[in-house]
């Protein structure tokens, strides 16, 4: 069996701690929005009004149905060494390497409003995590292009 690299477990490890991220902040709101809220993975529901709410139950529904389901396939896959797994990884990098220009515009545009009120130092995090993880995607699409052949069996 060949040896993995460490940029392999930085992708799949990566990616691990996304989807857990993903499942209490997105799959879980679809049930409990003020669990997910609890956690600091949903935005309070007094700031974001009805029309917010709805707006983060569609990308909740997108995310639990599209993106969760590709990033589980390719984390298998890879572990697997199966050419599917370099496909759903790229398609969950690529989803990975939208979501937070999409965010960060969102967080940026909704401080400008009266209803919502982002202190300076969350948005600094906010934006650095975002930047982050915006690059972590980039990396790890151009890391399993040149890699391919090494990946699968």
């Amino acid at each position: 069996m060949k040896k993995r690299s460490v940029s392999f477990w930085v992708l799949v490890v990566a990616g691990i701690v996304l989807l857990i991220f993903y499942i209490l902040g997105q799959t879980a709101s679809l049930v409990n929005y003020e669990f997910a809220e609890s956690l600091g993975l949903q935005d309070p529901q007094e700031q974001v009004g009805e029309v917010g709410l709805s707006i983060a139950r569609g990308f909740a529904v997108g995310d639990t149905f599209v993106y969760i389901p590709f990033l589980v396939a390719g984390i298998i896959g890879l572990f697997r060494r199966k050419l599917y797994g370099i496909y759903t990884m790229f398609a969950a990098l690529a989803i990975t390497l939208y979501w937070p220009i999409v965010n960060i515009v969102y967080i940026i545009e909704a401080n400008k409003t009266a209803s919502f009120n982002v202190p300076d130092s969350t948005m600094a995090f906010y934006t650095i995590i975002l930047w982050l993880i915006f690059s972590y995607a980039v990396w790890g699409i151009w890391f399993l292009y040149s890699c391919r052949e090494k990946l699968v069996d």
